[in-house]
């Protein structure tokens, strides 16, 4: 069939999730502060563009490390890693 054609809502979503590998690089760096203010603007994102899950997903990863003050301790970084890989994974399905 004739290609796909993307709202305007659904392209600026798409613009949102293509932050994702910045948001990688920036957790395999330790740069958790950037990985913070990512997630803040996914959630943003999804809520705006009416993804709940991502809205969801990102919220829990803001939130994990709003209580670390962006300094997650060692025993804390599985949990975040695989907040963000979840993220990530909830990006790649809505877009």
């Amino acid at each position: 069939g004739p290609p796909r054609t993307w709202t305007p809502t659904e392209t600026g979503f798409v613009a949102s999730v293509a932050g994702l590998a910045a948001m990688a690089a920036a957790w395999a760096s330790g740069d958790s502060l950037t990985v913070r203010r990512m997630a803040h603007q996914l959630r943003g994102a999804g809520s705006g563009y009416g993804f709940p899950a991502v809205t969801d997903a990102a919220a829990n990863v803001e939130a994990a490390l709003v209580a670390c003050a962006g300094h997650p301790p060692e025993a804390e970084l599985e949990s975040i890693r695989a907040r963000v890989e979840a993220l990530a994974a909830v990006c790649r399905r809505a877009a």
